[in-house]
């Protein structure tokens, strides 16, 4: 072990130009090719493998299907009686059509899909509570229609709308993936940029969002934000702490390589101290060798080497070797 030490020791020294070209080429390329701290936050993660509980949540799943929403909630716009003008229910319809065609949306509930069944005759038929959302804008009757028409629908009341008709919500199903959020926060950045494009959330709509996918993707790019600061902060700190906090290394031999000084001198980062150790070997013979050690704290009243003030000492060893 000694021999690769000394013989590494000797490469470098001999080329230490080349050795430090490579480390300065070698430490961007590093910071470059460094994966991002990955962020999963996947129900399954909260569970051990094999736990009960983890098994009955999977087996609801497969019962049931996906259980995550994405909600929008939209209110009446100003100095409207209710949710039913044509201007908000286009905005309503925009965001339903977003929702059924993203790809992660399995499902998507809104006023402007929302179908009732009535009788027709001695049957019963089923029919869009609106048919054509562009002809609504000049069409007063057909709104007051849909009032009529959604007052007697108890599942869709305190569901997708308001008993006052001022309030509406749009509920977007996601797509359940295990040990993976990626898919949630690709749907929440493609919302945030549908509502930019749409102009949605720059108007005079009141909008209120919701849902596990949003604080998903909220919760991993703050995350990387934050990441982003911290990690060069983090390497600047180590890189002034090792500035400030140095140390001195002397190391000699001679007589024919039988004696042996080193000396190392290292002072603390928050300069409240010092620790100097300095030894001597001599090799008397290829078994019998002789050495001294002497070590020195120096430290103020809040230095963490404070305690061993005290513990400066000399220390003598005397070594014999039996082995040829």
């Amino acid at each position: 072990m000694t021999t690769l030490i000394e013989s590494w020791a000797k490469f470098v020294v001999a080329r230490r130009f080349l050795v430090i070209t490579i480390t300065l080429l070698l430490v961007p390329l590093m910071l470059l090719t460094g994966r991002a701290i990955p962020f999963d936050n996947a129900t399954e993660h909260y569970f051990v493998a094999g736990d009960p509980t983890l098994v009955d949540f999977e087996y609801l799943i497969d019962l049931f299907g996906d259980y995550e929403y994405l909600i929008v909630g939209i209110e009446l716009l100003p100095q409207s009686e209710d949710i039913f003008q044509a201007e908000t229910l286009k905005a309503i319809s925009a965001l339903t059509d977003f929702f059924d065609s993203h790809q992660h949306v399995t499902q998507v509930r809104s006023l402007t899909n929302y179908q009732y069944t009535r009788t027709d005759g001695d049957g019963l038929s089923t029919d869009y509570l609106i048919d054509d959302i562009n002809a609504l804008e000049n069409d007063p009757a057909t709104l007051s229609n849909i009032r009529a028409i959604i007052a007697d629908e108890e599942l869709a009341l305190d569901t997708l709308i308001s008993e006052d008709f001022k309030h509406s919500r749009i509920t977007a199903r996601v797509e359940y993936r295990t040990y993976t959020a990626a898919h949630k926060v690709e749907l929440a950045q493609d919302f945030y940029q549908f509502m930019v494009d749409e102009k949605l959330d720059s108007g005079n709509y009141t909008l209120h969002y919701s849902g596990y996918p949003l604080l998903s993707e909220r919760f991993e790019t703050l995350a990387q934000e934050d990441l982003s600061v911290l990690i060069p902060i983090m390497v600047a700190l180590m890189a002034v702490m090792l500035f400030i906090g140095f140390g001195a290394r002397i190391y000699w031999t001679g007589w024919n390589e039988r004696l042996e000084l080193l000396s190392v001198w290292n002072k603390l980062a928050d300069s409240q101290g010092y620790v100097t150790r300095v030894s001597m070997e001599y090799d008397w013979t290829d078994s019998l060798n002789l050495g001294i050690l002497w070590v020195d704290y120096n430290a103020e009243n809040n230095s963490i080497f404070y305690n061993f003030r005290n513990n400066d000492m000399v220390q003598f060893n005397l070594r014999f070797s039996f082995q040829n």
